[in-house]
């Protein structure tokens, strides 16, 4: 194996006479180049909301990801707080 993908390889040399020499070669990994932070991921909202006709959502109801969902809800308490109501649909 050859470049950066391996971490040793094997080189011959071949001498005079005939006879060869094998030797190995450790190099050490670049992690310079690899190393990234972790973004943190923030949690994706439990709950979404239509501001249209304020019915607000859960992960697995249909109309979670409509156009029209627009507010985020961390909580089903802040939903029913700011004014909406639950779904018909997902009752969550």
């Amino acid at each position: 194996m050859s470049g950066n993908s391996g971490r040793c390889f094997w080189q011959t040399i071949l001498l005079l006479g005939g006879a060869a020499l094998l030797y190995v070669t450790w190099r050490q990994p670049d992690f310079r180049a690899t190393r990234t932070r972790a973004e943190p991921v923030a949690p994706s909202p439990a709950w979404r909301g239509n501001p249209g006709n304020q019915v607000f959502h859960t992960v697995g109801c249909r109309y979670y990801d409509a156009p029209g969902c627009t507010t985020r809800f961390r909580r089903r308490e802040d939903a029913i707080r700011a004014g909406y109501r639950a779904c018909k649909v997902c009752n969550p």
